[in-house]
């Protein structure tokens, strides 16, 4: 093992311990002060970055994004906390594992689909492209009319 190598990894394990530390705080105090179990933090960070990336792409400017992020995650805290939450206060904790839990769960998967969604437009036109060329290709093998007989999307192809 040579030293860069330890050195790395001491940095890695650091950098690990530091990130465990900080959630395990947050949890700590949110449950002590609060009495509730809350898993969605990460999740409200996530919702922000992507929205303050969002902003920073569409505007130009990263003050209007840092602050539009800091805003929306902050709203959607807001409506989580109202909507949903303060329902769960004088259950058992078990309750509120499972409520937060599965909150983030969907939102994580709400923003990756938008995500994904949104990074890969291109991807996405030259799939549906390619799929609606192999589709009337077969169509066209299959069908015994003529090529009147395809859709108009069909022909724009050929």
């Amino acid at each position: 093992m040579t030293i860069a190598l330890f050195i790395e990894q001491l940095m890695n394990g650091l950098q690990l311990g530091i990130m465990l530390f900080l959630m395990s705080a947050g949890l700590t105090l949110v449950f002590g002060i609060m009495n509730m179990i809350n898993l969605m933090h990460g999740t409200f960070y996530m919702a922000g970055a992507f929205l303050a990336a969002t902003i920073v792409k569409l505007s130009g400017s990263f003050v209007l994004g840092l602050l539009g992020g800091v805003a929306g995650a902050a709203a959607l805290g807001a409506v989580v906390e109202l909507g949903l939450l303060r329902k769960f206060y004088s259950r058992s904790h078990l309750d509120q594992v499972l409520v937060t839990g599965y909150i983030q769960r969907l939102l994580d998967r709400i923003e990756f689909k938008q995500t994904a969604y949104a990074l890969d437009r291109d991807s996405r036109k030259a799939a549906l492209a390619l799929f609606l060329k192999r589709a009337c290709a077969a169509t066209r093998r299959r069908s015994k009319r003529s090529a009147a007989w395809l859709p108009r999307s069909c022909a724009s192809l050929t």
